[in-house]
């Protein structure tokens, strides 16, 4: 979340727990920004209505399905969570999802800029299946994209994952190259969404569907634009942006730039003012220093850099998860992810004590420990008290403490 009112830009990844009226959504995001959810959930009318069996399918969402199924209804994990003034991330998985997974992962960087405009980076792996496909749709009826989609028959995704029979229309085109897509609320307004896709080598599909979100018109005939991209399996990689727009879109030239390791990604990004750089390392990447030609004089090793660069030369950066970054006279040190082992907890108190050697005081304040294994495991770091014998946690919020003996858990690096 960043800024406040008119200004106030908000990402949500839904990571978590199974409950209540829960969909097989797992990683599935939203984005609001404009006072509006511009990417959106669809959300639930009530259990007889019959449009609810598509506004609660897997296809309703924003994530990729394997072998063009339905999701398992499981819960996921949060890997990453890194707050910030201008660039903010989170990282998280479910890799039970589906059967025939052992990865499936999304990482998500938001940058938010003063005057705006606030965009996401999107990088989604999974491994396992033969086919995986990436869906997705802003809020509003106004669709517009420039690929020369042709009417298609075949089956994009099967009747489960899209809750029945109720696609509308299907269309198939082959990209050559990058390609961008936009969503607008309503046809006299000018606030939406653009999503720009930077995968190669895709095949992309246009859907309709019911559209409908507004309980107090529970008969109205609205339509959903849904954007599929399809890459082959057994392991692919999405990466693409989304922004969202007031007006014209405001992003200039987006396109990935390559890096020194083949498992580094890299997306360049032009706005008014300034250029920005980021980059998101797979985990074999992350110990090693990975440059890029597009920037000279960078080098960074972690799970993820922001950099912006404007007339007067490097103007912000950070790294998530790693050690170094240099670029000009900007030069970003730490020590990495700190981990450690639950020794004790005091729901009560609202602490965490461990063996831990952690700096001491507010140094690591609002930043989050994560408990792995707990769906409900993150907490947000109020303070930390040093003891003889480690450290203990004070935690911000009074959370709801869902942790045990013996639990391991990681401080994410931010600098």
């Amino acid at each position: 979340r960043s800024g406040q009112g008119p200004q106030e830009a908000m990402l949500v990844l839904d990571y978590g727990p199974v409950r209540g009226h829960a969909h097989p959504d797992k990683l599935n995001f939203l984005f609001y920004a404009h006072q509006r959810e511009l990417v959106c959930d669809q959300g639930y009318l009530w259990a007889r209505h019959h449009f609810t069996p598509f506004l609660s399918s897997t296809l309703a969402h924003n994530q990729v399905l394997v072998d063009g199924g339905p999701q398992r209804m499981v819960s996921g994990e949060l890997l990453s969570f890194a707050p910030g003034q201008f660039a903010q991330s989170m990282r998280a998985q479910a890799p039970d999802t589906y059967e025939q997974t052992d990865l499936y992962e999304r990482t998500m960087v938001m940058v938010a800029p003063e005057g705006g405009p606030a965009y996401a980076v999107d990088c989604f792996r999974v491994r396992g299946g033969e086919r995986h496909t990436m869906s997705f749709h802003g809020d509003g009826e106004t669709f517009e994209c420039a690929l020369p989609f042709a009417d298609y028959d075949g089956e994009v995704v099967t009747r489960a994952a899209a809750g029945g029979d109720l696609i509308r229309s299907q269309a198939r085109a082959e990209p050559e190259s990058a390609f961008s897509a936009d969503w607008r609320l309503e046809p006299d307004n000018d606030y939406g969404a653009r999503l720009t896709v930077l995968d190669e080598g895709v095949t992309a599909y246009h859907l309709t569907a019911p559209g409908l979100r507004n309980r107090s018109t529970p008969w109205a005939d609205r339509t959903l634009h849904l954007l599929l991209w399809e890459q082959p399996g057994p392991e692919s990689t999405f990466l693409s942006v989304v922004e969202t727009v007031a007006g014209t879109p405001r992003l200039g030239a987006i396109e990935r730039v390559g890096c020194s390791h083949e498992a580094a990604r890299g997306v360049r990004l032009e706005r008014e003012g300034a250029t920005d750089y980021v980059f998101l390392a797979d985990p074999e990447a992350a110990g090693e220093t990975v440059t890029c030609e597009a920037l000279p004089g960078l080098s960074f090793s972690g799970r993820e850099a922001v950099v912006s660069v404007d007339a007067q030369g490097p103007s912000f950066a950070r790294i998530v998860d790693g050690t170094s970054l240099q670029l000009g006279e900007i030069s970003l040190r730490c020590s990495g992810p700190m981990t450690g082992t639950v020794t004790a907890f005091d729901d009560g108190a609202d602490t965490i004590t461990t063996v831990a050697t952690l700096p001491e005081g507010e140094a690591l304040r609002r930043q989050q420990l994560l408990v792995a294994g707990r769906v409900d495991g993150a907490y947000e770091i109020a303070s930390v008290e040093r003891t003889e014998a480690g450290s203990i946690v004070h935690l911000a919020d009074e959370p709801i403490m869902g942790v045990a003996e013996d639990d391991a858990f990681t401080i994410p690096s931010v600098v």
